[in-house]
Parts: C-alpha cells; sequence; structure tokens
C-alpha cells in the first residue's frame, strides 16, 4: 500500500520541484514524447489545457466522457481505446453535481486502473495529493500544475518499472 503525498502547490507548479514543467525533466534524458487524455472538460477548459501539455511536449486526446458518449467502461466494465493507450488520463469531476446525474460514471473513468490519471476535483483546492498511479489536483489550479502532476505520474510508473525490473 502506498503513501500519499500531499503537495501545497497554491497553483505553483514549481511547488513540485523537479517534477515541475520546463525545468528540463525528461524520459531517459531526452524529451519525452507522452500521450494525455483529457476526459469531461469544456472547451476553453480544454484548449488551455491542451496548450500548457502541447508546451511540455505531450500529444493531447479529447474525451467528453459519459454519459455525453458511450463509454464501455460504464455499459461493459473494462476501459475504452484512448485509455488504455495513453499514458495519463486527466478527468474532471464536479463534486457539486449529483452522482446520479451523469457523474458517477465519470467517477468511474476516473478511477479506471489502466492508465494513471489525474482527476481534477471542481473545488477550490491549493493542494495537491499524488497516492500511486492518481492525483488529485484541485479545479483552480493552474494548468502548468495539471502537467506537472501527470509528469510525477509517469515519473513514478517509470521508477516502479525500474525497480521491478520491467520495461
Amino acid at each position: 500500500m502506498t503513501t500519499a503525498k500531499i503537495i501545497q502547490s497554491k497553483g505553483r507548479p514549481e511547488a513540485l520541484g523537479h517534477s515541475a514543467p520546463g525545468n528540463g525533466s525528461s524520459h531517459n534524458g531526452r524529451s519525452a514524447d507522452r500521450d494525455v487524455l483529457l476526459v469531461a472538460f469544456p472547451e476553453e477548459k480544454r484548449l488551455e489545457l491542451s496548450a500548457a501539455f502541447a508546451q511540455a511536449g505531450w500529444r493531447t486526446t479529447f474525451c467528453d466522457g459519459p454519459p455525453e458518449v458511450y463509454c464501455p467502461l460504464v455499459a461493459a466494465g473494462h476501459a475504452c481505446e484512448p485509455r488504455t493507450v495513453t499514458d495519463v488520463a486527466v478527468v474532471m469531476i464536479d463534486p457539486d453535481h449529483r452522482l446520479s446525474s451523469g457523474q458517477l460514471p465519470i467517477a468511474f473513468c476516473a478511477g479506471c486502473g489502466s492508465s494513471p490519471g489525474v482527476i481534477v476535483v471542481q473545488r477550490d483546492m491549493d493542494e495537491m495529493e499524488i497516492e500511486g498511479r492518481t492525483a488529485i489536483v484541485g479545479g483552480t489550479s493552474k494548468a502548468e500544475v495539471l502537467v506537472a502532476a501527470a509528469e510525477a505520474l509517469v515519473e513514478n510508473e517509470q521508477a516502479t518499472a525500474d525497480s521491478t525490473g520491467a520495461s
């Protein structure tokens, strides 16, 4: 069992230290292209996040998320292809909406273990919590903080794979 790491980011990506975007961190000493799936974000936020991830060398894919689109995770219990081929999924959850009005399927997506996930909770939070393959970030955080959380998850995955001898 892993222990949660809580980082007081106050919307500042530099609070993440070596995982902050733009600090020259890379995979195997080179800039790494990564894939991120943005789920259930409004168009304006998608564009902002896509630009921030692109600046850090990530390719971005979008999904409106359930119930807007068919979700095999909700319907049949298995992850969708975009989730299984992405390095990290960033899923927005609005805790003020009732789960019965569409947030329960989004919660399924956020909890999907097929790839690490950054859960963006639409609340005024100034801390980020990382535990295992999941990071929880406040919805008022800057886009760079979400990028840094995704990069921290990828680094954690790589460190775990390296320590177990997997590639």
